[in-house]
């Protein structure tokens, strides 16, 4: 994810008023599989973070580490609310 400060800067200066959906990508490419769990849920720590602060502004969507079936598992078995 980019940073929300500059996204909501972006989104201002072209008008865009609206909620943007955020979502952490996958990084199969850059993260070994055994820290891509760890990784993730630090990623959706961030997508959180900016859903709760611009709740008009942003959503979050539901995503969980695909290349970690462990960590997967217990993403979609955890309550998780933004």
């Amino acid at each position: 994810m980019t940073d929300p400060v500059k996204r909501l800067e972006e989104m201002d200066r072209v008008g865009h008023r609206r909620s943007e959906v955020l979502s952490c990508p996958h990084q199969r490419d850059f993260v070994p599989p055994e820290r891509q769990g760890t990784s993730h849920a630090s990623r959706k720590r961030c997508v959180r973070r900016s859903v709760r602060q611009h709740p008009q502004r942003f959503k979050g969507f539901a995503s969980i580490p695909m290349d970690d079936p462990d960590a997967a598992l217990r993403e979609s078995s955890a309550r998780s609310t933004c």
